[in-house]
């Protein structure tokens, strides 16, 4: 995560000095450097506005590129790239994400989620973007023809979410689901029909359809919890 490469790139493809182009951002020179070397990942968000700007690049675009284009880095691997346009929207849109976070499951074995906390302007918790494998889901469907299938599938994913440790004061994890895909599409269609009453006690799990093509459109296209303990944490 790091706008460095994108600032940089930016300002020498303008033919501009470091002073000069702290000089359009209106922020010191410093910070200008510290920025193009990475000792500030992030800048504020109206001065990554001001440089998106500069560069004619849409939004969401460069916010992706910046906190997952650099595939070079083991942990940048994990992420699908729906998950990663979603959070990317989810910054944009005022989430504060950290999309490089690990989860210590209870037998200690380090599990790697495709995604990564946001963090909502709620006391209630922080939300972590779960590692949605389709092929397990679709499989399920096709086996059982049914939601059966499915229901056992949210409950193998619930035996893992119910052990995260209390530390990590999770309140929901949310699985995305692409809309440009007809498998998602028809697995959502599938889980919407679901709401479970007694899995698990801490630990919401919800599902997000979202458009991954047009997500200029700033919505999520529908959600739907298997378990409903509070109100949405969404912003």
């Amino acid at each position: 995560m790091s706008i460095s490469p994108y600032l940089t790139k930016l300002r020498k493809k303008l033919k501009l000095s470091q002073r000069e182009m702290s000089e359009l951002l209106d922020i010191s020179l410093s910070q200008v450097r510290n920025l193009e070397k990475g000792r500030t990942e992030m800048p504020r968000f109206g001065v990554f506005q001001k440089i998106v700007n500069l560069s004619g690049d849409d939004i969401r675009d460069a916010a992706y590129n910046c906190f997952f284009g650099d595939t070079e880095k083991s942990n940048a691997k994990q992420f699908n790239e729906t998950n990663a346009r979603y959070l990317s929207n989810k910054w944009v849109n005022g989430s504060e994400i950290n999309p490089f976070i690990s989860i210590i499951g209870y037998n200690k074995r380090e599990i790697y989620f495709d995604g990564a906390f946001w963090y909502p302007s709620s006391m209630f918790g922080k939300v972590l973007i779960g590692n949605y494998h389709k092929e397990k889901y679709v499989s399920a469907i096709k086996d059982n023809n049914d939601i059966c299938g499915l229901i056992e599938v949210i409950y193998s994913e619930s035996s893992f979410i119910e052990n995260i440790p209390d530390e990590e004061s999770i309140a929901e994890v949310r699985f995305v689901l692409d809309n440009n895909s007809e498998d998602d599409r028809h697995v959502f269609d599938k889980i919407s029909r679901i709401t479970f009453s007694n899995l698990g006690n801490k630990v919401d799990i919800s599902y997000v359809l979202f458009d991954s093509v047009s997500a200029k459109k700033n919505q999520e296209l529908k959600k739907h919890y298997v378990t409903k303990r509070r109100s949405s944490l969404d912003i």
